[in-house]
């Protein structure tokens, strides 16, 4: 039996969804946001409330993981090649039961992980024993099951309360929200919810950044698997309605705060962006769960476009049974711990041992277990407990619900709302809430900081520490002038720019601790900012070089090999690549148009600027920055194409690019 390879195209195209305005009547009003416990007026035409749309009273919906699985994660070690893989994978198979099944490689994941696909179910028993022989190949790094989880982690109740408004919030009071305000929150900061995907709320609209949609097309409902449209299609099925669990949780977490609606958010100045992981049903493959994790993060995963605004924290309200973390997951934490990003995970709600419970029982991830009761004083009984759980948040239970923002619609999106859910989906993103007011306070904050702090902060409630939303803030040292480097001023007017590409790891300034942003950066220098913006994808340099002046030893040799490999670089006529030159302002052009993806574009036939026209070798590609506002020009009307790129202008482009494109 042969095992099949599809053509993987990996694609770094920055065309992502944009969050629908809902209307300025209905939109945040940007006003300060205030200490006093007091709430705005519910305003006309604003959201409706409503009550848990199943009429279920607070029975948990515990995910379950299916028997069987019709795909498998392989990861092969670095430098293995792709005859080598396919043929690894055709001996395991003609000595297993994948023996009389048609097999195909159908996609990379975390890590370039593959993803390997049988026409037909798997048994645990044949799980296990495919398994067992791909892991003993000295190739394989590691290969497991691709679980299939059952159901979103969180639950309905049907309590109808008679005022939408703040005095419904005991969870925030609870956590001393208001408080923590008068310190932070969350301006310039990032969530990433890794759920069911967002649908349009007035509480989020303005907020809500371009996401991913991470399921496959066995649960997308959209029937197209992954795409950059992470909208909630509706969870339901033929037992249950429409939970709008992504959208609860992003409410939770971010919800703006004096803007005359129904709520607010633990970080209301905060932006969401939206990972879809979970499809029809609430259902979802680990690995995919697992790319939306590492690509909020702003890690790349191949076969989804490189995320230009990755999150700070992430959180992914979910839990499955699993003796043991999934390697595809624990990888995905992992990279996402190598920038920085801490992960927010939900402990589960069987009343059960977290150890036996994924992402829970997945080391380095920030756990949260759930309490409930307008006096917060006690664990639920639906909260997994143990050894994995770092600190407790509002909950909910009946009669003491976490409302959030949901849409009233059944099966598909309806009109914007209020609705009340529990579970412990509910009390993580109170905590990422909580590390995203953290992490405006300092940036750089490292996620161990992060764990001892909501730690050391707590209060003792049943054993483990209830988050304190005002001490832990208090604990953070805020950064001075929020740049690292000494030589870039407070009012450098790319102080910001500047600031992000080293938060988000695109430089690391010189060892002297200063970043030169008005010396000109080289095109090798170039190269490794473009790489590290792409994510720093796995790649195995040529042992040959591609550029004749370019050798295997030389500072970039890996990264300016991938540019050449991806088709962003082609080098000169002669075959050099000139590493140590400046980058010229067209070239530069050239380059970011590329690592876009070379979208479709027809430039106009008056240029935008003065000093540039269709005559020019990049005219497309200058064109096309101006028209994504990357590029502006000088102030005298021209572009300055031949002028050399400094280092501060580079991560203006950059950053602009991340923003715009």
């Amino acid at each position: 039996m042969k095992i099949y390879t599809r053509n993987l195209s990996i694609a770094l195209s920055s065309s992502l969804i944009f969050a629908l305005s809902f209307g300025s009547v209905l939109s945040a009003t940007g006003a300060p946001l205030t200490g006093a416990d007091t709430a705005a007026p519910y305003a006309p035409g604003a959201p409706s409330i409503v009550a848990g749309q199943n009429a279920e009273s607070s029975v948990s919906h515990a995910s379950t993981v299916e028997k069987t699985t019709d795909q498998l994660v392989v990861k092969f070690k670095e430098g293995t090649d792709q005859s080598a893989k396919t043929s690894i994978l055709d001996d395991a198979a003609e000595q297993t039961a994948l023996d009389n099944q048609s097999t195909e490689i159908v996609s990379q994941t975390v890590k370039d992980a593959e993803i390997v696909k049988s026409d037909q179910e798997l048994s645990p028993t044949e799980q296990k024993e495919v398994v067992e022989k791909l892991s003993s190949s000295p190739e394989v790094e590691y290969a497991e099951a691709d679980l299939r989880i059952v159901s979103a982690d969180a639950a309905y109740s049907t309590v109808t309360p008679n005022d939408p408004l703040w005095n419904l919030q005991w969870n925030m009071k609870a956590i001393n929200a208001l408080d923590a305000w008068n310190l932070n929150a969350g301006e310039g900061v990032v969530i990433g919810i890794a759920d069911e995907g967002y649908s349009t709320h007035p509480e989020l609209n303005s907020k809500t950044l371009p996401g991913y949609d991470f399921t496959s097309r066995e649960f997308s409902r959209d029937g197209d698997g992954w795409d950059s449209n992470p909208q909630d299609q509706g969870d339901w099925s033929n037992s249950k309605n429409s939970m709008w669990h992504g959208m609860h949780v992003a409410g939770i977490a971010a919800a703006s705060s004096n803007n005359r609606l129904g709520m607010a958010g633990v970080a209301p100045r905060a932006k969401v962006q939206h990972a879809r992981i979970l499809g029809a049903g609430g259902d979802s493959y680990v690995s995919d769960m697992a790319a939306g994790v590492a690509w909020s993060a702003g890690v790349y995963v191949p076969g989804a476009p490189v995320n230009m605004t990755p999150a700070n924290v992430v959180n992914i309200s979910a839990a499955f049974p699993a003796a043991t973390c999934p390697q595809v997951f624990k990888d995905a934490i992992t990279q996402a711990h190598s920038r920085n990003v801490p992960v927010v995970v939900a402990a589960g709600n069987s009343g059960a041992n977290a150890a036996s419970y994924a992402p829970a029982n997945c080391l380095g991830a920030i756990v949260v277990g759930a309490t409930a009761g307008q006096t917060w004083q006690s664990m639920t009984g639906y909260s997994n407990w143990g050894w994995p759980l770092d600190v407790l948040a509002p909950g909910g239970a009946s009669g003491s619900d976490v409302w959030s923002t949901v849409t009233d619609g059944q099966t598909g999106p309806g009109n914007p709302s209020y609705g009340p859910l529990n579970g412990t989906s509910m009390a993580a993103p109170h905590v990422a809430g909580v590390i995203a007011l953290m992490k405006e306070r300092d940036p750089n904050i490292s996620v161990e900081s992060v764990r001892a702090i909501l730690q050391n902060t707590g209060s003792t409630v049943n054993g483990y520490k209830f988050v304190d939303a005002k001490k832990a803030v208090a604990a953070v040292t805020p950064t001075i002038a929020r740049t690292p480097f000494s030589d870039v001023a407070v009012n450098h007017p790319f102080r910001q720019e500047i600031a992000w590409a080293r938060n988000v790891g695109i430089t690391t300034g010189w060892a002297d601790g200063t970043y030169r942003p008005e010396a000109d950066i080289s095109r090798a220098a170039m190269a490794a900012y473009l790489y590290r913006l792409a994510g720093s994808p796995t790649y195995a340099p040529p042992v040959r070089s591609p550029f004749k002046d370019l050798a295997p030893t030389d500072p970039f040799y890996k990264e300016i090999s991938w540019l050449a490999s991806k088709g962003i670089s082609t080098g000169w006529a002669d075959g050099t690549f000139r590493p140590n030159d400046s980058i010229s302002r067209e070239a530069m052009a050239a380059f970011i148009y590329r690592l876009a993806g070379s979208p479709a574009y027809s430039p106009s036939a008056n240029s935008p600027f003065l000093d540039y026209g269709r005559g020019n070798a990049f005219y497309k590609e200058v064109s096309w920055l101006a028209s994504k506002r990357i590029t502006t020009g000088w102030n005298d009307g021209t572009y300055r194409p031949y002028e050399p790129v400094s280092r501060g202008a580079m991560a203006a482009f950059l950053y602009r690019f991340s923003q715009n494109s």
